[in-house]
């Protein structure tokens, strides 16, 4: 990740909860976060603003899902500008579960964003075309660049890219990636499909090196 944010927005944190970072889960597309919001005014009888809080647990998990977007690694180009504008789409996007709500009136509110849609993708993905199995040492990336048999480059991953749609299979991440110190590139065999299903390797390493 290339920030930590604080795990609650003032002084008050519940004993033994506090969150952990946003994530995403890439055999979802989905990025998951816990917003935290913390009362800023008391009543005049003394209770707790409880509804206040829960605002501020909504808007801290928009942001964060927004920011853990832009955190996500993309290929170097028209890439960069794709993931800006889905972050920008983001925070109307946000689904949230049931908050859950502190005896000292903190309210966390679990919260997720689908990154595809976020992207731009309107309709759910077709069945894959083709199938490949990532090499060792790969890390997924939110738009890929693919290349060919001939060493030709395609965009993918979002829409208007020859393969717009890509979906990742296999054993879960563990998180969310560092950003990558490479580009984005998977190799394929055949020709540039309309959509992709990568299916991960079983471990994964620290970085995201160029697949080759």
């Amino acid at each position: 990740m290339l920030f930590a944010l604080l795990a609650c927005l003032g002084p008050i944190c519940a004993a033994g909860a506090e969150p952990r970072p946003a994530d995403v889960d890439w055999m979802t597309g989905r990025i998951r976060a816990l917003g935290v919001g913390t009362p800023r005014l008391l009543s005049p009888t003394g209770s707790l603003l409880l509804e206040d809080a829960t605002e501020l647990a909504q808007a801290h998990a928009r942001r964060r899902l927004a920011e853990d977007l832009l955190a996500l690694p993309v290929p170097a180009g028209p890439a960069e500008v794709a993931r800006r504008a889905a972050a920008t789409r983001a925070p109307g996007l946000v689904r949230f579960d049931e908050p859950r709500i502190f005896s000292d009136g903190t309210v966390h509110v679990p919260a997720q964003l689908d990154v595809f849609a976020a992207l731009g993708h309107g309709a759910p993905a077709p069945k894959p075309d083709v199938t490949v199995t990532a090499p060792a040492g790969f890390r997924p990336c939110l738009l890929l660049l693919l290349r060919g048999p001939t060493g030709a480059q395609t965009p993918a991953g979002q829409p208007g890219d020859p393969t717009p749609w890509i979906r990742y299979g296999g054993p879960p991440t563990g998180g969310t990636p560092a950003e990558s110190p490479g580009p984005c590139v998977l190799s394929i065999a055949g020709p540039v499909p309309r959509a992709l299903r990568i299916v991960l390797p079983s471990t994964q390493p620290p970085h995201t090196p160029e697949v080759r």
